[in-house]
């Protein structure tokens, strides 16, 4: 199989760490086979390393040379355009994987995003015979077209992009803003620079839990939570209030008819981490409100025992809140 590869800085928010662990334990138990490597980019976190280490990860010390211009991008972003303009650590990690090339000793590898959860085998000939010479990227919210858009999961011919990565850099750092013709930030950079080099990825190595087409969702391969992670509509069942960015997907949860399903692939990935995955997860995002934390641990613990997959998330949130002696009533953005 190809090489598996995963960027991470231990500036990028905690919550990046649980979900980057909650992916690399999806991938171990659908592609066993599968070298997994990661551009790790700090050198204090030792218990994630030999967390990683203990899982046979290959980790490259990544040090860019262009860090400071990155952040001079990010500086120059509109807080209102992109929630990553607002944190320094993961605005920087979304920039790593330009200097895969440098790293990776393969034909091809497959990058993906920390928020992505591998649901189900597939092996290098499910890429179709037509790999692509380039770099692949698939769909984002347009299922209509067939247009490459969507970084989270890609297909990286590794030759290519190392003959291209001098030109590609001048190109990025060329610019005073982060907004490049054809969209914001490493995904607009991207698709402007190799926009006539860019192929079509299948969707189903790129699913999205708003997708709301069943003749996607059955050939699934590769789940992304792109905008909306688990955390955020579980806060927002639970009364809180999702960002501006995510707050129609939130809004409009009942129209995803796969998302529960989605959340719930999540959870059978991070039970094969052990309890305290999830408690750490849930811990990172609601420490402010303990009962909360408890609710969100249920509520994640009921969905793993389920073994077949659930269309509604009702039953195991209002199972979550009642053992707290509280009423599913108090949670108005809870909706049948």
């Amino acid at each position: 199989f190809i090489p598996i590869v995963y960027t991470y800085t231990e500036e990028s928010s905690a919550s990046g760490k649980h979900m980057l662990k909650v992916s690399i334990l999806s991938v171990q138990k659908h592609i066993p086979s599968a070298a997994i490597q990661v551009l790790y980019h700090g050198n204090n976190d030792t218990d994630f390393r030999n967390w990683l280490l203990r899982r046979k990860i290959t980790l490259h010390d990544h040090k860019p040379t262009w860090r400071a211009k990155v952040e001079k991008l990010r500086l120059n972003g509109d807080p209102l355009g992109s929630h990553l303009y607002a944190h320094t650590g993961n605005y920087f990690g979304t920039w790593q994987r330009i200097d895969i090339p440098l790293y990776i000793s393969a034909e091809y590898c497959l990058l993906l995003d920390a928020d992505t959860v591998v649901v189900s085998p597939f092996s290098f000939a499910d890429f179709g015979l037509n790999l692509t010479a380039t770099l692949g990227f698939s769909a984002e919210m347009d299922l209509s077209t067939t247009e490459p858009v969507n970084a989270g999961v890609a297909v990286l011919n590794i030759p290519y992009l190392r003959r291209t990565l001098q030109e590609f850099q001048t190109f990025i750092f060329n610019h005073d803003t982060p907004q490049f013709r054809l969209g914001p930030s490493d995904q607009g950079a991207y698709r402007d620079f190799y926009q006539q080099n860019l192929t079509f990825l299948d969707v189903k190595f790129n699913v999205k839990p708003y997708y709301p087409h069943w003749s996607i969702w059955k050939d699934r391969k590769i789940i992304h939570f792109h905008g909306m992670k688990p955390h955020d509509i579980v806060n927002y069942w639970f009364g809180g209030e999702c960002s501006p960015a995510i707050a129609p997907l939130c809004r409009d949860y009942n129209l995803e008819p796969f998302l529960c399903r989605s959340i719930q692939h999540f959870a059978w990935a991070a039970a094969d981490g052990g309890p305290g995955l999830i408690r750490d997860y849930c811990d990172e995002h609601f420490s402010g409100a303990p009962t909360v934390v408890v609710m969100c641990v249920d509520f994640f613990e009921i969905l793993q025992a389920q073994k077949s997959v659930t269309s509604s998330c009702n039953a195991p949130l209002n199972e979550a809140i009642r053992r707290q002696g509280l009423s599913p009533k108090l949670f108005p953005n809870m909706r049948s």
